[in-house]
């Protein structure tokens, strides 16, 4: 009996190996090149559109390879996610992986790979110059993640990630109600809509009285807005007031900023009073 055990585990064993060794192996060099990488030498760089410092969870952003300078082209490409790793108290010598997202593309200058997870190689040999990807970032909880590239310039010449080809960039942990909403770039407007602003007043002399005005003046500023195309905007986050935005502010005088939207004709709709 423990004889017909021990051959039975035996032979689960064999079974096990003889399957794990049938799987393809993984291989992200482009052309599978047997050729040790040249240094960096910042020809070429992955960003993420917009140079984002943090990502949203579940939120798409594009990841372009590109090269830096007009001679430079790149034949074969490797455009790839490595997720980040939490302590696995069960077993130390083991991190526990966590979700790096989901690369895809959805043109012709690659394919996702068969062979490796989360992985986009080039469809053909061509020269190219540029390559755009889609990253979704992973659900919240799952820390940072890094993108990286390798690029091959022709048979035998290749970048290893590393210096512009790597891009490490962690979760923004903000409440979505503090986070700007994504741009609708297929917003397409047909009819007119109607919309009803309130105004409530939260600044009161008895809740915040350090600096409150005492003047019979204290009223609300005049409001003016407009109709425009996305490629105009009245304020950014982050950026600097115009002088007609910093006068209204400041005095509630809406003249300047009239002028600075009526300057912008071929951007501008109409007016929002």
């Amino acid at each position: 009996m423990k004889e017909s055990r021990v051959i039975l585990v035996y032979f689960h064993l064999v079974l096990l190996k003889k399957v794990f060794c049938d799987l393809p192996t993984c291989n992200r060099i482009p052309l599978g090149i047997k050729i040790d990488p040249l240094p960096p030498d910042n020809r070429f760089e992955l960003e993420i559109e917009g140079h984002p410092e943090k990502y949203i969870p579940e939120r798409e952003y594009r990841v372009r390879l590109y090269s830096r300078s007009n001679d430079s082209t790149f034949i074969a490409f490797t455009i790839a996610a490595k997720e980040d790793s939490v302590y696995n108290e069960k077993n130390p010598r083991r991190p526990i992986p966590l979700k790096q997202g989901k690369i895809y593309i959805e043109t012709s200058d690659g394919v996702n790979s068969q062979e490796c997870d989360n992985t986009v190689m080039q469809s053909d040999v061509t020269p190219k110059r540029d390559v755009n990807v889609t990253w979704l970032a992973p659900p919240k909880g799952n820390r940072c993640v890094t993108l990286y590239a390798l690029v091959a310039i022709k048979d035998g010449v290749w970048y290893n990630y590393d210096g512009p080809l790597i891009k490490k960039i962690c979760e923004d942990d903000r409440q979505k109600v503090d986070l700007q909403p994504p741009e609708n770039d297929d917003c397409n407007v047909c009819e007119e809509a109607r919309y009803q602003l309130t105004l409530e007043n939260l600044w009161l002399h008895n809740t915040h009285p350090l600096t409150f005005p005492e003047n019979a003046s204290a009223r609300y500023g005049d409001l003016v807005g407009a109709v425009h195309s996305k490629e105009y905007s009245l304020w950014k986050y982050g950026g600097y007031a115009s002088e007609g935005l910093q006068t209204l502010a400041e005095q509630g005088n809406t003249t300047g900023v009239e002028g600075e939207i009526q300057n912008k004709v071929s951007l501008f709709y109409d007016w929002v009073r």
